[in-house]
């Protein structure tokens, strides 16, 4: 079980009773997160990014910050994804967080959208 355990756990989840938000041609979700370091080292460039699929990821406050050993950080974050891009109101979308250029864990979550009936 050792060999199992992740150094980092995220869990990124929609903020319960909101909907999506339209910003242009683009569609807004508002996100909670935490992050749990299980090491005993810090980590100074702790950020988020989005796993094939096209977006953005719009911290609340600063865009990177660090999280120190055997810590817990939580915030709220934004995804901006067009429109166009998305498969149906309910999209999958794959985050991952980094800690400079090394990927440290990756999760999902569920993105709305309007409906298309089509």
């Amino acid at each position: 079980m050792l060999f199992l355990r992740t150094d980092v756990e995220a869990i990124i989840l929609r903020l319960p009773g909101q909907l999506f938000q339209h910003k242009g041609d683009k569609i807004s979700n508002v996100y909670t997160y935490k992050i749990v370091n299980k090491t005993m080292k810090d980590y100074n460039d702790i950020h988020f990014e989005l796993i094939h699929q096209k977006g953005k990821i719009k911290n609340v406050g600063s865009t990177h910050f660090k999280i120190k050993k055997e810590e817990i950080s939580q915030g709220t974050l934004f995804i901006e994804i067009d429109e166009v891009l998305l498969e149906s109101d309910k999209t999958k979308v794959k985050i991952g967080v980094y800690n400079g250029t090394e990927l440290l864990e990756t999760t999902t979550t569920n993105f709305l959208g309007p409906r298309s009936f089509n």
